[in-house]
């Protein structure tokens, strides 16, 4: 199962949905996406437009790859539970903000894919379908996203 994730921004993020859903009609896999608010409504695979925190850590853990959007909060649980993904950053004109910096600066540490069109994105696809991704390890030097992350579950 791939997981889809485009965060909370209200008008959600239609080009990246879009770019899965045609990806997933020409090499059928089961699939699961949060599409928040946006207009572009999957046809090739189940959606919702928000899953509750408990709800999406499960997606991620049993995906076997997760693509997103690139917002830090999301990329930081996928490399806590060890998940391949490849991240897709929302341009400023697609959202409140430009998500290609920190995501590229996080992909060239962590050494995820990142891919900004539908040609990238289709060649990741294809890669991380066809290989057995269950031994991937994210080389972290520190502890404290997992502090951070402990301090927010407590709240």
């Amino acid at each position: 199962m791939i997981y889809v994730t485009v965060g909370s921004y209200p008008a959600g993020f239609d080009r990246l949905i879009q770019y899965v859903d045609d990806l997933v009609g020409m090499h059928p896999v089961e699939c699961v996406a949060q599409i928040a608010g946006g207009s572009y409504v999957p046809k090739n695979f189940r959606y919702q437009r928000f899953f509750n925190s408990s709800e999406q850590n499960d997606f991620i853990k049993n995906a076997q790859f997760v693509i997103s959007h690139g917002g830090f909060g999301v990329i930081g649980d996928i490399i806590r539970m060890g998940k391949p993904m490849i991240v897709v950053p929302r341009p400023p004109e697609e959202g409140p903000n430009d998500q290609r910096p920190v995501a590229r600066r996080l992909a060239s540490q962590f050494g995820f894919p990142l891919c900004e069109n539908f040609a990238t994105l289709q060649e990741q696809f294809l890669l991380m379908n066809a290989s057995d991704t269950s031994s991937l390890k994210y080389q972290l030097d520190t502890d404290i996203p997992e502090t951070i992350a402990d301090f927010l579950r407590s709240l």
